[in-house]
């Protein structure tokens, strides 16, 4: 008996020698990623810090320049010009190397930014803004394809942590810095404050990412084939719908907030730093849990039907909820949109080639680019129109031509019992806009409950073996 158990026995504890050999590996950080990741995280930080730094230092650049009614083209400026360098920064990436669009990225960031430095007046500095988008767009879509390229589908959620550090970093330090700048010397010393940032995220690029050089090939950027691919093109229309209803949303949350619930700046912020902070947390449980088991469909799922509901709470409760109904409705949807967001740029990136990586990363963050925009655009006519719509005439004939673009500071300016009326028109207003984001958020969710869940690739395309299940669209 003892000597037909002994076999029994000594598979069984093979098997289990193998699974921890395995989690080992696992868990083990490689070298090359190791080495890349802190040019990665200050590529990241750059990118993002640019954008929150400058919101604290708009009203001294319109004081400075003398012309605040085109602030708004300085903001534009630099959105479009990011979306529009994504698709061809993915393009370049995969013919010429994505470390080489890296460094290309930056200089072009640092020439913007230098040249922002010295304008001169508003038509100026909206050009040179464009100039720095053409490079911080190319920096975002550099560092996520190198990041695709360094590390398997699977285990990438691993990695979101430390690139959430750093989005997280920019997110607070640039709005404090940003505003310090301003009051200790000029807004101007902003941009040249990024040249060292640039030079030490180059010199940590040159010393610690190693990509082999790309294959050449002639054919298109992504393939047909791959716009057959059911999880890539739904990982692309996911994307599109979460942008819009996402981003449109958080651009018009801290009015609402200050105008409708009378929250003071400092509590606004808060909300916004709940909404990363569950976005984030979201982020990085769900991709430890893919690692760890490689299945990702029922996150997405969970995570449109959690921000569909929270944009369903404001609307349904709008100001009769208060603060803490507002903070719970972000809450739903930042942790709704967190399990979703990267979920859909590993699979996208699962199903392309090694000489379609770069296109399909910039492919997913273009179309949420894409669906921003029009989020923002559309449901700001939405809230727009029914803000008008709600205030009394004798509203109307106080606010005159600034109706249509309330601030906080105008409202305090204006008589107790106009305010009131305005404030109540405004908070009335916003929850069509939030009905209009759910059911767009549902259709997200219909969509993710036809997404396939496909065995992610397991070996990263800078070991030489990561090739991937759709390695048919080459």
């Amino acid at each position: 008996m003892d000597a037909a158990k002994k076999p029994i026995e000594d598979v069984a504890f093979s098997n289990v020698r193998a699974y921890r050999g395995r989690m080992e590996r696992r868990d083990r950080i490689p070298e090359r990623v190791r080495r890349a990741f802190p040019g990665l995280m200050l590529v990241m930080f750059l990118a993002t810090v640019d954008q929150t730094a400058m919101a604290s230092a708009l009203p001294s650049v319109a004081g400075d320049l003398g012309g605040p009614e085109h602030m708004p083209l300085i903001v534009a400026a630099y959105f479009v010009a990011a979306t529009a360098a994504m698709p061809a920064a993915g393009f370049l990436g995969d013919r010429a190397g994505h470390r080489r669009v890296l460094l290309g990225g930056l200089a072009v960031f640092v020439l913007g930014a230098s040249l922002c430095a010295s304008a001169a007046g508003v038509p100026q500095l909206v050009a040179y803004r464009t100039l720095q988008g053409l490079g911080g767009g190319t920096l975002m879509i550099g560092a996520q394809a190198t990041l695709g390229e360094l590390v398997s589908p699977r285990e990438r959620g691993r990695y979101l942590g430390l690139l959430g550090i750093a989005f997280m970093a920019a997110a607070v330090i640039g709005p404090l810095v940003g505003g310090a700048v301003v009051d200790l010397a000029s807004w101007r010393w902003i941009f040249l404050g990024y040249v060292p940032l640039a030079a030490g995220a180059a010199y940590a690029i040159v010393r610690g990412i190693r990509l082999t050089p790309p294959t050449r090939h002639a054919g298109p950027s992504m393939p047909r084939a791959l716009w057959r691919d059911p999880a890539f093109v739904l990982a692309v229309a996911v994307s599109f719908l979460v942008g819009f209803a996402m981003f449109s949303s958080i651009a018009y949350l801290p009015a609402y907030l200050q105008i409708a619930l009378g929250a003071s700046a400092t509590a606004s912020g808060a909300v916004l730093l709940l909404l990363m902070v569950a976005l984030l947390t979201a982020a990085i449980a769900s991709g430890a849990v893919v690692s760890r088991t490689g299945r990702y469909r029922a996150f997405p799922v969970a995570g449109m039907a959690l921000a569909a509901a929270g944009q369903g709470t404001l609307a349904l409760l709008g100001p009769a909820g208060g603060l803490p109904a507002a903070a719970a409705s972000v809450a739903l949807t930042g942790l709704g949109v967190g399990l979703t967001m990267q979920i859909m740029v590993a699979v996208a990136q699962n199903a392309a080639t090694r000489e379609t990586l770069g296109a399909a990363t910039s492919a997913v963050a273009l179309v949420r680019q894409a669906g921003a925009a029009a989020g923002v655009v559309g449901l700001g006519a939405i809230l727009t129109a029914g803000f008008v719509a709600r205030l009394p005439e004798e509203a109307i004939r106080v606010l005159g031509d600034r109706a249509g673009s309330l601030d906080p500071e105008s409202l305090a300016t204006l008589p107790p019992g106009i305010a009131g009326d305005v404030s109540a028109a405004f908070g009335a207003a916003l929850p069509p806009v939030a009905a209009a984001s759910a059911a767009v958020l549902a259709v997200a969710f219909v969509l993710t409950l036809f997404l396939p869940e496909r065995e992610l690739r397991t070996e990263a395309f800078a070991e030489g073996r990561g090739q991937t299940p759709g390695g048919r669209h080459a």
